[in-house]
């Protein structure tokens, strides 16, 4: 169940399902006052308003109640600071994705090798969406993780091809395999790409940065149980220079960081 809007969503969907509650609460205070006793016309109208402003009342106290019993406001979105000083887009706080039931809790990594399997493609594409990822690869390999440096060798915005004598531009990547979360808990995920890239965890998109685009960063978030979870990155570059990066921040924590080579696994 995706979480919500914050606590005036939660606020509103309580009112909304307590309106039949407030409304019977209503008549009875209103047939009960005038079992008691026959009243006057005009004071049996503002007792009608007094116990519909009474009921009212209840019902946007117990939604706030409920609200921060929800845990709104619990969690702090601010913008993600990145590995490298910069910031990363947060999504709204309504794009939490829940995730549960881990292949394998906690990490159990016996039969698994070290890093991801990449796939490798020729095409021109402007979205990761338009591509046949059935197609036969024309070059495949092992990363230990996706950061530019290690799939490159260099360091910063490089106009190099992912694979010996691939293209330097339009080229498709895929990235699957395993990763390892230890701690139970709420996972941002930041992927920096230049052009688009997607980010799929347990079968469930958590970043969509996809697109032809500049080389900047957006991020996603999960709660995630510990445990070991299916991964795929899919990526896609246009023309120029080109950018591919994966940071997390685990909970309980204030700066992003790579996503180390020891998190990534993959199937002999």
């Amino acid at each position: 169940m995706a979480i919500g809007h914050g606590a005036l969503g939660r606020i509103s969907v309580f009112w909304k399902e307590s309106l039949p509650c407030v409304r019977i609460l209503t008549r009875r205070l209103i047939f009960s006052a005038m079992f008691f006793g026959d009243l006057e016309p005009s004071l049996l109208w503002k007792l009608s308003k007094l116990a519909l402003m009474l009921a009212g009342s209840l019902a946007l106290s117990l939604g706030l109640c409920s609200s921060v019993l929800l845990g709104c406001g619990r969690i702090d979105y601010e913008r993600i600071p990145l590995a490298d000083g910069g910031v990363a887009q947060l999504p709204d706080a309504g794009e939490v994705a829940p995730i549960g039931d881990a292949n394998t809790s906690p990490c159990r990594t016996e039969g698994l090798l070290p890093g991801l399997k990449a796939d490798y493609f020729v095409g021109d594409i402007d979205s990761v969406t338009q591509f046949d990822w059935s197609s036969t690869p024309v070059s495949s390999g092992i990363v230990a993780q996706i950061d530019q440096s290690t799939l490159t060798g260099m360091p910063d915005y490089s106009d190099a091809s992912l694979w010996p004598g691939g293209p330097i531009d339009d080229f498709i990547a895929r990235y699957q395999g395993w990763i390892c979360l230890e701690t139970a808990g709420r996972w941002f995920f930041t992927l920096r790409s230049d052009d688009g890239s997607t980010l799929a965890i347990n079968s469930l998109l958590i970043v969509d940065h996809d697109g032809n685009h500049a080389a900047s960063g957006k991020s996603g978030v999960g709660d995630f149980e510990a445990g070991l979870f299916s991964f795929e990155l899919r990526f896609f570059e246009s023309t120029g220079g080109f950018f591919l990066q994966l940071e997390w921040l685990k909970p309980d924590t204030s700066a992003s960081a790579i996503v180390p080579a020891a998190a990534l696994f993959h199937s002999p």
